[in-house]
């Protein structure tokens, strides 16, 4: 709903009973301008009670109360033939403060309503001149009709007022239905623009993420290989050439890859990722750099899921990538992959070299947060850091996914 007209009903919404207390009290004064005994000041109390009963229920369930109790001993003119109506004003008193949010002052106006009907009505009956008289009935069977009508009356009166109160809790409970739909409706919309959003972040962080992977190892190698045709170029000119190919390779195979990411994204599909029989090809590479690189393994390999292979690469490439970063060339990385659990597990170590920065649980970057996440997601988990003999660690684990292992699993 637009501001402006919720507002002005909002307004209106808090003049409606003062409104209807005015019009009450005119009403019925009007009726009985002429007429001796009646009871204007009741009308005007029970009109004021209507008016208040919105805003101070309670105190307006006194008032009309009061009135009652006022009656009851004589100090304001007891309802006649003509004004006892006005007791229904007690009535819209009920339903109007059952509209209330709070629970104890919707139980309390549903009581007073049964015990003022009740009080009502012994005052109509139980007077002189009272409802017998008005109904015509003669003096030789008063006793008898007083106790009858009274029941009645008394029985009317309390289904009135309940259903006054019905009324105004089921105006109540239908309005908070109301606001409540609206706030679902707007939590809806929140969560949905937020599912966009968190999805947008996603892919962004995706790309980024493979960016970086496919990026910052080819760099590597790119920095390092020239560092060293810098180097060797007075004494073995020979070198050079091999360390410029080992450069234009890198640089092109990061291209295409950077192409194929590229590409991906705008045409909607994957581009081909690296598997396990890459491995070799990746630790040839940043031996060609001058790094000491062994890769080993123990036992047989096994069936990993396409995304768990491709997680393993890009853990092996980034562990190499920071060891060419952070310990130079003159490093040596260990690289045992163990496959005799219930997954593979992963330790790299880099020890030797200059260490240039440290990389520990409390500074990480992106490529390290990158790997966390990728263990994460393969089911498994990933630490890293440096240790006090100086080696730089890399400990992870892949559980098993393959087919064999989940007919396993449903066989147990």
């Amino acid at each position: 709903m637009p501001a402006r007209p919720a507002r002005a009903i909002s307004i209106v919404r808090g003049f409606l009973e003062p409104i209807v207390g005015a019009v009450f009290t005119l009403l019925w004064i009007n009726a009985e301008s002429g007429r001796q005994d009646v009871g204007i000041v009741a009308m005007c109390a029970i009109g004021l009670a209507i008016a208040l009963s919105r805003a101070l229920p309670l105190i307006a369930m006194g008032i009309a109360g009061l009135v009652i109790v006022c009656q009851a001993v004589t100090l304001l003119p007891r309802p006649t033939s003509t004004d006892w109506p006005v007791y229904l004003g007690v009535a819209i008193v009920v339903g109007i403060a059952a509209t209330s949010t709070r629970a104890r002052v919707r139980w309390t106006a549903l009581g007073f309503g049964a015990v003022a009907a009740v009080a009502a009505v012994a005052l109509m009956v139980f007077q002189q001149d009272g409802w017998l008289s008005w109904t015509g009935y003669g003096d030789n069977i008063r006793l008898y009709y007083m106790g009858q009508d009274f029941l009645e009356l008394a029985a009317a009166g309390v289904v009135v007022s309940s259903m006054a109160w019905g009324s105004g809790f089921a105006i109540s409970a239908t309005r908070r239905l109301m606001l409540s739909q609206q706030v679902t409706l707007g939590v809806t919309r929140r969560l949905a623009q937020s599912e966009v959003e968190l999805a947008v972040a996603q892919e962004r962080n995706r790309i980024a993420q493979e960016m970086h992977d496919v990026l910052a190892h080819s760099l590597a190698v790119v920095v390092a290989q020239a560092d060293g045709a810098r180097y060797l170029r007075p004494t073995r000119p020979a070198a050079v050439d091999g360390a410029l190919q080992t450069i234009a390779d890198s640089a092109r195979m990061a291209l295409g890859d950077m192409r194929g990411v590229i590409d991906g994204i705008l045409d909607g599909t994957e581009q081909p990722q690296p598997r396990l029989s890459d491995l070799e090809p990746l630790v040839s590479g940043m031996a060609s750099t001058g790094m000491k690189v062994t890769l080993r393994e123990m036992g047989d390999r096994d069936d990993l899921a396409d995304g768990q292979e491709l997680a393993l690469y890009r853990i092996v490439q980034e562990g190499l990538t920071n060891a060419l970063r952070h310990r130079g060339r003159d490093s040596a990385v260990s690289i045992v992959l163990d496959w005799r659990g219930p997954g593979v597990s992963l330790l790299l170590e880099s020890t030797g070299g200059t260490v240039n920065e440290t990389t520990d649980g409390d500074r990480c970057g992106r490529g390290v947060i990158g790997m966390r996440e990728r263990a994460h997601v393969s089911g498994g988990w990933l630490t890293v850091g440096l240790e006090d003999d100086g080696t730089h660690r890399l400990t992870a684990f892949l559980p098993y996914y393959s087919a064999r292992a989940q007919l396993a699993e449903m066989v147990a």
